[in-house]
């Protein structure tokens, strides 16, 4: 069976196949997963010819947490039935939506402010560039729509979160 797992340990989600107690990551990093049936709280991952122990535990938004040599990152798991019914509702909340808050996806930097209040925006079009780990990062409209309450600056620090605008539905 094929599973979308999403984490904070990689930028984007990966698919990943389970069969005879492996978890293959089909589209990431060549990292083959075993699982320990008589240790259902410990996987082990095997990397560059070494075998890792991964300990898992459920958090309480039923999402899932391993820990690896020492930290902790918290996994969301779906099936195919999941992911599709996830990006219908994302795809039904953005076209439905009055007007959409556009958050920082991880605490940096602006490096960049590309918008300002009441300029018209296309879906896709970069409103904020921001450093986080030294990269640079787009965020970018997820609608068409007016620009309002832009709350950062060029230079300012954010965390994980932190407003950045709201872009309301283009009528």
């Amino acid at each position: 069976m094929r599973y979308t797992v999403s984490s904070e340990l990689y930028d984007s989600e990966t698919e990943t196949e389970v069969d005879s107690g492996f978890v293959k990551i089909l589209n990431g990093p060549q990292i083959e997963i075993e699982i320990d049936r008589r240790k259902p709280t410990v996987l082990y991952a095997r990397l560059n010819g070494s075998r890792v122990p991964l300990v898992t535990r459920i958090a309480a938004n039923n999402t899932l947490q391993l820990s690896l040599r020492g930290y902790t990152y918290d996994v969301e798991v779906r099936n195919e039935r999941d992911q599709y019914l996830q990006t219908l509702l994302r795809q039904t909340a953005v076209a439905n939506a009055g007007s959409t808050s556009i958050k920082s996806p991880m605490p940096g930097l602006i490096k960049q402010v590309q918008v300002e209040d009441g300029q018209r925006v296309k879906k896709g079009e970069r409103l904020f560039v921001l450093e986080a780990m030294k990269m640079e990062n787009d965020i970018k409209a997820p609608q068409a729509g007016l620009i309002s309450a832009v709350s950062t600056s060029e230079g300012e620090a954010v965390e994980k979160n932190h407003l950045l605008c709201i872009i309301k539905a283009a009528e």
